[in-house]
Formats: structure tokens, sequence, C-alpha cells
């Protein structure tokens, strides 16, 4: 009897080890919990700052955050420039990605502004060696807004990097979209000629790009390997920007550092995983401009202005747009699709069963605000 006792103690103290384990994976894997500080070494109004706290949700390329805004409270405007500093200098060497981050910015501050009951004016500043981008003035509105529930537009808004559903878009919901975005706007299903065109050019250029040496040395300046890191930091790609959460998320710090994530097996994981992604949507949005800063600029206010529509229509959205800066998959997307307006974003798009909202990994308001003297 007492050998006995000692064989069930035993495997009682395994399976509360292993149970133990799985707890911890679990607990250590939750996502971080991060919160926008707004204090600025200036005065400046409350609902101006929740403005631009909402504005700094917008997309860029590795969540660079590649924003600087300069503010005049006197005169109501607001300068908003590139920060040179977050320029990826080896996957956007022409900038194209950095300046449609600013547009996206742009677009948020717009209609947070509106939402807020703000009229603004904006200039896009189309001088090609200045970094000013754009000047937002607004006005004081004309009565205090009471209901801003709109502005959950701008949390709900994320990257979505799980699998989506293959099954078609909702007719209904697909024609409203490219109906409010004929402009600018191309919608290729998964299943079309052109969509599997679309999926194999990504995948190829995903894969040349995840094989070169130096854009994986830029990727790993940006991937975040702590919560203790990324809240020191407040940019970059941690976990929760690759769609790694629980135990996914707890493994990935255990196992991966910056040299690591430099080598071969790291980049097969990420080609295994975009493969995965592509494989798994309804279809492609497009988004069509202009070259050139003004039209960069363009296209990122197209970009946000559809992907808020896409959210607040359940529509899932992850930006794939390797293909567009590295040759030769940006001449034969040039060719095949050749119109007067190019092609500036591939979005992959879907269905999800829980749409998820933004980590809100940003950085506080005096990290890119300063008093425009």
């Amino acid at each position: 009897m007492g050998s006995k006792r000692v064989v069930i103690l035993v495997i009682s103290l395994v399976l509360a080890v292993i149970l133990g384990g799985i707890a911890a994976l679990f607990l250590y894997g939750q996502p971080v919990k991060m919160k926008i500080n707004q204090d600025l070494d200036f005065v400046l109004d409350e609902d101006i700052k929740e403005i631009l706290t909402y504005a700094s949700l917008a997309p860029s390329s590795h969540n660079t955050q590649n924003w600087f805004v300069a503010v005049s409270p006197d005169r109501h405007e607001l300068k908003i420039s590139v920060d040179e500093e977050r320029i990826l200098t080896v996957i956007d060497s022409e900038r194209r990605e950095a300046l449609i981050s600013i547009g996206a910015f742009v677009t948020n501050l717009l209609e947070a502004f509106e939402i807020y009951g703000y009229t603004t004016t904006l200039t896009l500043d189309d001088r090609e060696n200045e970094l000013i981008c754009a000047r937002v003035g607004y006005d004081s509105p004309p009565y205090p807004v009471t209901d801003v529930s709109a502005v959950e537009v701008f949390v709900r808004r994320h990257t979505n990097k799980s699998a989506f559903q293959k099954t078609p878009l909702p007719e209904d919901i697909l024609n409203t979209l490219l109906q409010n975005h004929a402009d600018y706007l191309r919608y290729m299903p998964a299943e079309s000629d052109d969509g599997k065109f679309i999926s194999q050019t990504t995948l190829a250029a995903f894969t040349q790009q995840a094989n070169d040496q130096e854009a994986r040395h830029e990727l790993s300046l940006w991937l975040r390997f702590s919560d203790k890191e990324v809240k020191a930091k407040k940019d970059g790609l941690p976990a929760e920007q690759l769609g790694l959460r629980g135990p996914m998320k707890t493994l990935y710090y255990l196992t991966t550092n910056r040299e690591s994530s430099q080598g071969d097996t790291w980049a097969k994981q990420g080609i295994d995983m975009a493969k995965t992604q592509l494989d798994g949507c309804a279809g492609f949005f497009l988004i069509t401009g202009q070259d050139g800063k003004k039209g960069w600029l363009e296209a990122g206010m197209h970009l946000q202005t559809f992907w808020l529509d896409a959210v607040r229509h359940g529509i899932a959205i992850q930006p794939m747009s390797a293909a567009l800066g590295e040759s030769p998959y940006r001449e034969e997307l040039a060719e095949k699709y050749a119109a007067e307006n190019k092609l500036q974003m591939i979005l992959r798009a879907g269905l999800v069963d829980v749409y998820g909202e933004n980590a809100m990994i940003r950085r506080d308001l005096n990290e890119f605000i300063i008093l425009d003297s």
C-alpha cells in the first residue's frame, strides 16, 4: 500500500507541475497592457490630446510610427512631418510606405476631429525635399460633443495576421465598399486568376525579402522580445503584432532573440506563415494612386479611409505589399495592371470569427509632439 501511495503522490506532483506549466504559458502569454500617456510639456486642450492619441493608432510598416507633429495652439494648426529616424532605409528606400503611413495618420486625425465636432482644413506639402507633409487647421467646436463613441473604430482597426475565412465576402458589403471607394479601390477574389497571381507574386516577393540579410537585420531592430522591452520602446513588433497569443507568445519570447531572428530558421517560419495567410483569405483589396510625395500621402489617406470603412463592416485586413517594394515583382505587377493609377498597397481581406482590436502599442504623446513656436 505504501508503494502505491508513493506512486500516486509522484503522479499527482507530475500532473501538478505539468498543469502549472501550462497555466504559466497562458498567464505569461496574455496581451501586454499599454496606456498612452497624454501629458505634454505645454498646455493643450484635452480633446486635442485625445484626437492626437487616436490619430497615432494609424498603421505603419514595422510599427515604426514615423510621424512627428508640431502643434500651434494659438493658431489652431498642426504640422505633420516625417521622422527621419524612423525610416526603413532597406525595404522602403523611396519612403513610399513611410509617406503612406503619414497619410493614414492624417486621415485618423481628420476623422477624429470631425467626431469631436471640429471643422478642419488640410494642405498637403508636395515639396519632395521638405520633411513637412501636411498642415491641418482646426476650429473650435460650436458646441460640446457628448457622444464620441464613434472613436471606437480607431481602436478596433488593427492588422489581423490570423487565418481568415475563405468564404467570399458578403456581396452587399463588397459592393458597398467598392462603391464608397471607387476612385482608388480594386478587389480580386482569392480564387480568381488575378487573386492567385497576387498571392503567388506576394509570396515570392516576401520570400526574397525574408532571404535578404540587410532586410532581416532591419526587421530585427524593430522586433521586440519581451513585455518589458515593449513597455520601454512602445513601438515595433512584439508578439502581439506578429499575431501570437497565449502559449505561442510565451514560447516565442523564450526561444527568440535579436540574433536568432536574423537566421534562416526564423526566416523560413516567416515564409511559411505568409503562405498560410495568403492561402487563408477571401481575396485582396488593392489601393491605387500616383507616385511621388503627394501621391503617396493621398494613397495613405485612401488606405485608412477604406480600412476604417472595412472595420465598420467587420472585414479583417492585413497589408501584404512586399511585391510593391521588390524587383522584379513590382515591375510585373505594373505591367499586368497598367493603368493611370499605380498599385500602392495590397491588402489581404476576409471574415474572422473574432474581430479583435488594436494592441495599443504606441508611443506617449510627448515622444512625437512638440510646441510649434
